[in-house]
């Protein structure tokens, strides 16, 4: 399998035929907009502390907590708290 890894600003996307995975290392200026995916998504919060809305339901999250977000399921991400990993 090959597998195709792109970096812009602080992001990495890695890219194979039946997996995509992006991972995000600087949220301190980021505003999160409702938004849904035609995939399901996992999170791993590896710094800081942030809230997750998913669903309509808003979920506290520090680090080390692990979200999944089903396909289709309206969700943002607003960061409360940076540190360092």
């Amino acid at each position: 399998m090959e597998v195709v890894e792109m970096e812009y600003m602080q992001k990495k996307w890695y890219c194979g035929k039946d997996f995509f995975i992006h991972l995000s290392t600087d949220f301190t200026d980021y505003e999160g907009k409702l938004h849904i995916h035609e995939f399901a998504e996992i999170s791993h919060i590896v710094s800081g502390e942030a809230e997750h809305e998913i669903g309509g339901i808003r979920y506290k999250v520090n680090r080390g907590d692990v979200i999944a977000i089903p396909k289709g399921v309206a969700h943002t991400f607003r960061p409360t708290a940076c540190d360092e990993p």
